[in-house]
């Protein structure tokens, strides 16, 4: 998949959980991208590119709460 659509989800899964700790309710748009419902996720075992440039950092964990 290329950086670019993964980095696109990536931060529309970001904006959704954002959303969701803001309040209860999640608009139809919303919804069709979050699978979760809980307080905190845990991506397990990804690989970090950041966009500067540098290497990415393979076999981390990322947390994501409220």
């Amino acid at each position: 998949m290329p950086l670019r659509f993964l980095s696109r989800v990536f931060v529309l899964l970001l904006a959704s959980f954002n959303v969701h700790a803001q309040g209860p309710e999640l608009s139809k748009a919303v919804q069709e991208f979050v699978r979760s419902s809980a307080g905190k996720v845990v991506l397990t075992h990804v690989r970090i590119i950041d966009g500067t440039g540098g290497p990415a950092v393979e076999d981390q964990n990322v947390v994501i709460e409220n």
